[in-house]
């Protein structure tokens, strides 16, 4: 016999996107293009805003990985950036974030 669900439940997962977010997300999570990775930012920022700490650990890594690939690139084009070090501590500390979970 299985168990039933907890009262209330409606078997329905909650997700801090929009299905447009995540569509935008999946087709230019590879690009290059400097606006899109600053939209992208902005969106894994909101999302994580959104869930707090039910952010699904992937969207918290991502997140981490783009920014500091954005900062990578306004370093790039001259404008007022992170420096190098800082660069490396953020990319340090995604691996490792991203090495404990998935343990």
């Amino acid at each position: 016999m299985q168990p039933r669900p907890p009262r209330g439940f409606t078997g329905k997962k909650y997700v801090p996107f929009t299905e447009t977010e995540w569509k935008y997300v999946q087709r230019t999570f590879m690009s290059d293009n400097f606006k899109d990775l600053q939209m992208m930012v902005n969106l894994m920022s909101m999302w994580i805003c959104r869930m707090q700490h039910d952010t699904p650990v992937i969207i918290n890594i991502s997140e981490m990985v783009l920014h500091a690939h954005l900062n990578g690139k306004k370093q790039d084009i001259g404008t007022t950036s992170m420096d190098s070090a800082d660069l490396g501590l953020i990319y340090g500390s995604t691996i490792i974030r991203w090495r404990r979970k998935s343990f």
